[in-house]
């Protein structure tokens, strides 16, 4: 009984202890997460191997959105910090995986269309599609009441500001930061904020908000010093110098790019490097000191340099960073001889476009008239088609109903004509049973004839109409066994069944002997009747 009741303990206290793992092994990874936002650009190897090591942990707690988080953090870090494209792919395909084996998880399917988004994205690969993606991922949350991550919804503003949408982007980007303040996981992760407030400060600049644009920056500069992150720190100066250089401000641009320089070791970004070289290159050549000038502008083709021999293709920010750097620099005035040069060229392509499409929009209009008058022309032959056969079945109708007056006609005369006849008939067997002389006996005898032959006929016509009724059994037991057979041919062999004499059958179908012989004939060749047989006997024993 004792035993009993300790079970009973262990047992309600079992799931509690599981809710207690679950959470500890939550905090354990997000607290890994956060450790590694907080490394420096010296420490890239140690935050990949501790991200492994969360994906792990992860794994076996069998959470398969917390294994979707570290595996979105992992794609984060391979594309900005080891601008590793096939790692990235890998960590997005296990979130795909992860989506497929539970589809009863929406938010699973959300994560790995934001990390196929991130994927088109890097390196501008298809920055359409990666818009395409992040919006896809946005509504799959919102359709199942999900609230989309912070990075989500940035990614997100990125491809809007890239397609030139500013205004949507900052609705975005605002969107993004309200998340950011909601997720208390996530609360201490300044590296975020630096991003979503430069990311902020391009767009007002692009939206000609420049006084916004500059609090923006000031307020990157203020995070990135907070994180201690050396790398961080010289984007933000880099940055906000650049901007200072574009609005001639170029005291305070020196003031801090003289700071930046005291970071610039930590930072792998040679582009942003040469883009802060080119931007004092241009103040001091502004000032008139040229040789400052020269030296900044040696420094800058350096940097380029080394971009090209390295083959590094790296951005100024990764994929939340993805910005654009030339919207932060106009464009420099360009020679006479260029500027003319690029006109005529735009005249050339401007002429060509135009020439193309007046001769698809001549072939497409001949076509189509071609198309149309081919209809016109097969829809009047059509009508006259039908008017022709409706004149040939006039025709015939007319031919037939003539052929009907001609036989009523007919049948008319035969009726007088037969009328008159039995007239004549009954008066003169009238005549010849009054009188007593003997020379009429031999007329009695022929009207006697013509009277039975009358009879006989009636009782001919009438096995005839038997006949002709076609529903007996055997009729259509032969016209089942034998169906190549006319209907002359059938009325033949009903005929012989009821066993009529050639005469009778002479008088029935009103032809001669030879050609009743003809179609005997033609009727032991369709039957296949033996030689040893009569057809008269063939017939009987069907």
């Amino acid at each position: 009984m004792r035993f009993f009741f300790v079970l009973i303990i262990l047992w309600a206290l079992f799931p509690d202890n599981m809710c207690h793992a679950q959470s500890r092994v939550k905090i354990q990874v997000y607290d890994i997460i956060r450790q590694v936002d907080e490394y420096d650009g010296i420490k890239i190897k140690a935050g990949m191997d501790s991200l492994e090591k969360a994906l792990v942990i992860a794994e076996q707690s069998g959470d398969v959105l917390l294994q979707s988080d570290v595996l979105k953090k992992m794609t984060e870090y391979v594309t900005s910090r080891l601008n590793n494209f096939s790692k990235a792919t890998e960590c997005v395909e296990k979130m795909g995986k992860l989506s497929r084996d539970n589809p009863s998880v929406p938010r699973l399917k959300s994560d790995y269309h934001n990390g196929m988004g991130v994927l088109y994205y890097f390196e501008n690969i298809d920055r359409a599609r990666a818009g395409i993606e992040f919006e896809k991922a946005i509504k799959i949350a919102k359709e199942n009441h999900l609230e989309p991550s912070f990075s989500l919804l940035n990614n997100y503003a990125l491809s809007l500001q890239a397609d030139g949408r500013y205004y949507e982007a900052m609705e975005y980007y605002k969107r993004s930061q309200k998340a950011f303040a909601k997720d208390s996981i996530n609360g201490k992760r300044k590296r975020f904020l630096l991003k979503n407030y430069l990311n902020i400060g391009i767009c007002m600049i692009n939206m000609a908000r420049h006084d916004s644009a500059e609090i923006y920056f000031r307020k990157g500069i203020d995070v990135a010093r907070e994180t201690g992150d050396s790398a961080l720190i010289f984007n933000a100066l880099a940055y906000f110098t650049v901007f200072l250089q574009e609005h001639f401000r170029y005291d305070e641009a020196i003031s801090y790019f003289n700071e930046a320089l005291l970071y610039i070791n930590s930072s792998q970004t040679y582009e942003l490097k040469a883009l802060l070289y080119q931007s004092m290159a241009d103040i001091f050549k502004e000032k008139g000191d040229f040789r400052k000038a020269h030296d900044f502008r040696q420094t800058e083709l350096l940097y380029r340099d080394s971009l090209r021999n390295k083959k590094v293709v790296e951005k100024a920010l990764t994929i939340d960073y993805r910005i654009e750097v030339d919207s932060i620099r106009h464009q420099k005035q360009l020679s006479e001889i260029q500027m003319q040069a690029e006109r005529e060229r735009y005249k050339v392509h401007a002429f060509a476009i135009i020439s193309l499409l007046i001769l698809v929009v001549s072939v497409a209009t001949f076509w189509l008239y071609r198309l149309h008058k081919q209809k016109q022309l097969n829809a009047i032959r059509a009508q006259n088609e039908a008017m022709e056969k409706e004149i040939i079945k006039q025709q015939a109708e007319l031919e037939l109903l003539k052929k009907e007056e001609q036989l009523i006609a007919s049948n008319l005369q035969l009726s007088v004509k037969e009328s008159d006849l039995n007239t004549i008939k009954e008066k003169l067997q009238k005549h010849v049973e009054k009188s007593r002389d003997p020379q009429f006996d031999e007329l009695k005898k022929v009207l006697s004839q013509v009277k039975s032959s009358e009879r006989k006929s009636e009782h001919l016509k009438s096995i005839n109409d038997l006949i002709s009724s076609r529903q007996t059994e055997f009729y259509k037991n032969i016209k089942k066994k034998y169906p190549r057979l006319t209907e002359d041919e059938m009325r033949l062999i009903m005929l012989l069944r009821l066993n009529l004499s050639s005469d009778e059958l002479v008088m029935l179908f009103n032809i001669s002997r030879s050609s009743l012989n003809t179609k005997r004939y033609r009727l032991r060749k369709k039957l296949d009747v033996p030689k040893e047989n009569t057809l008269e006997d063939f017939i009987m024993d069907l």
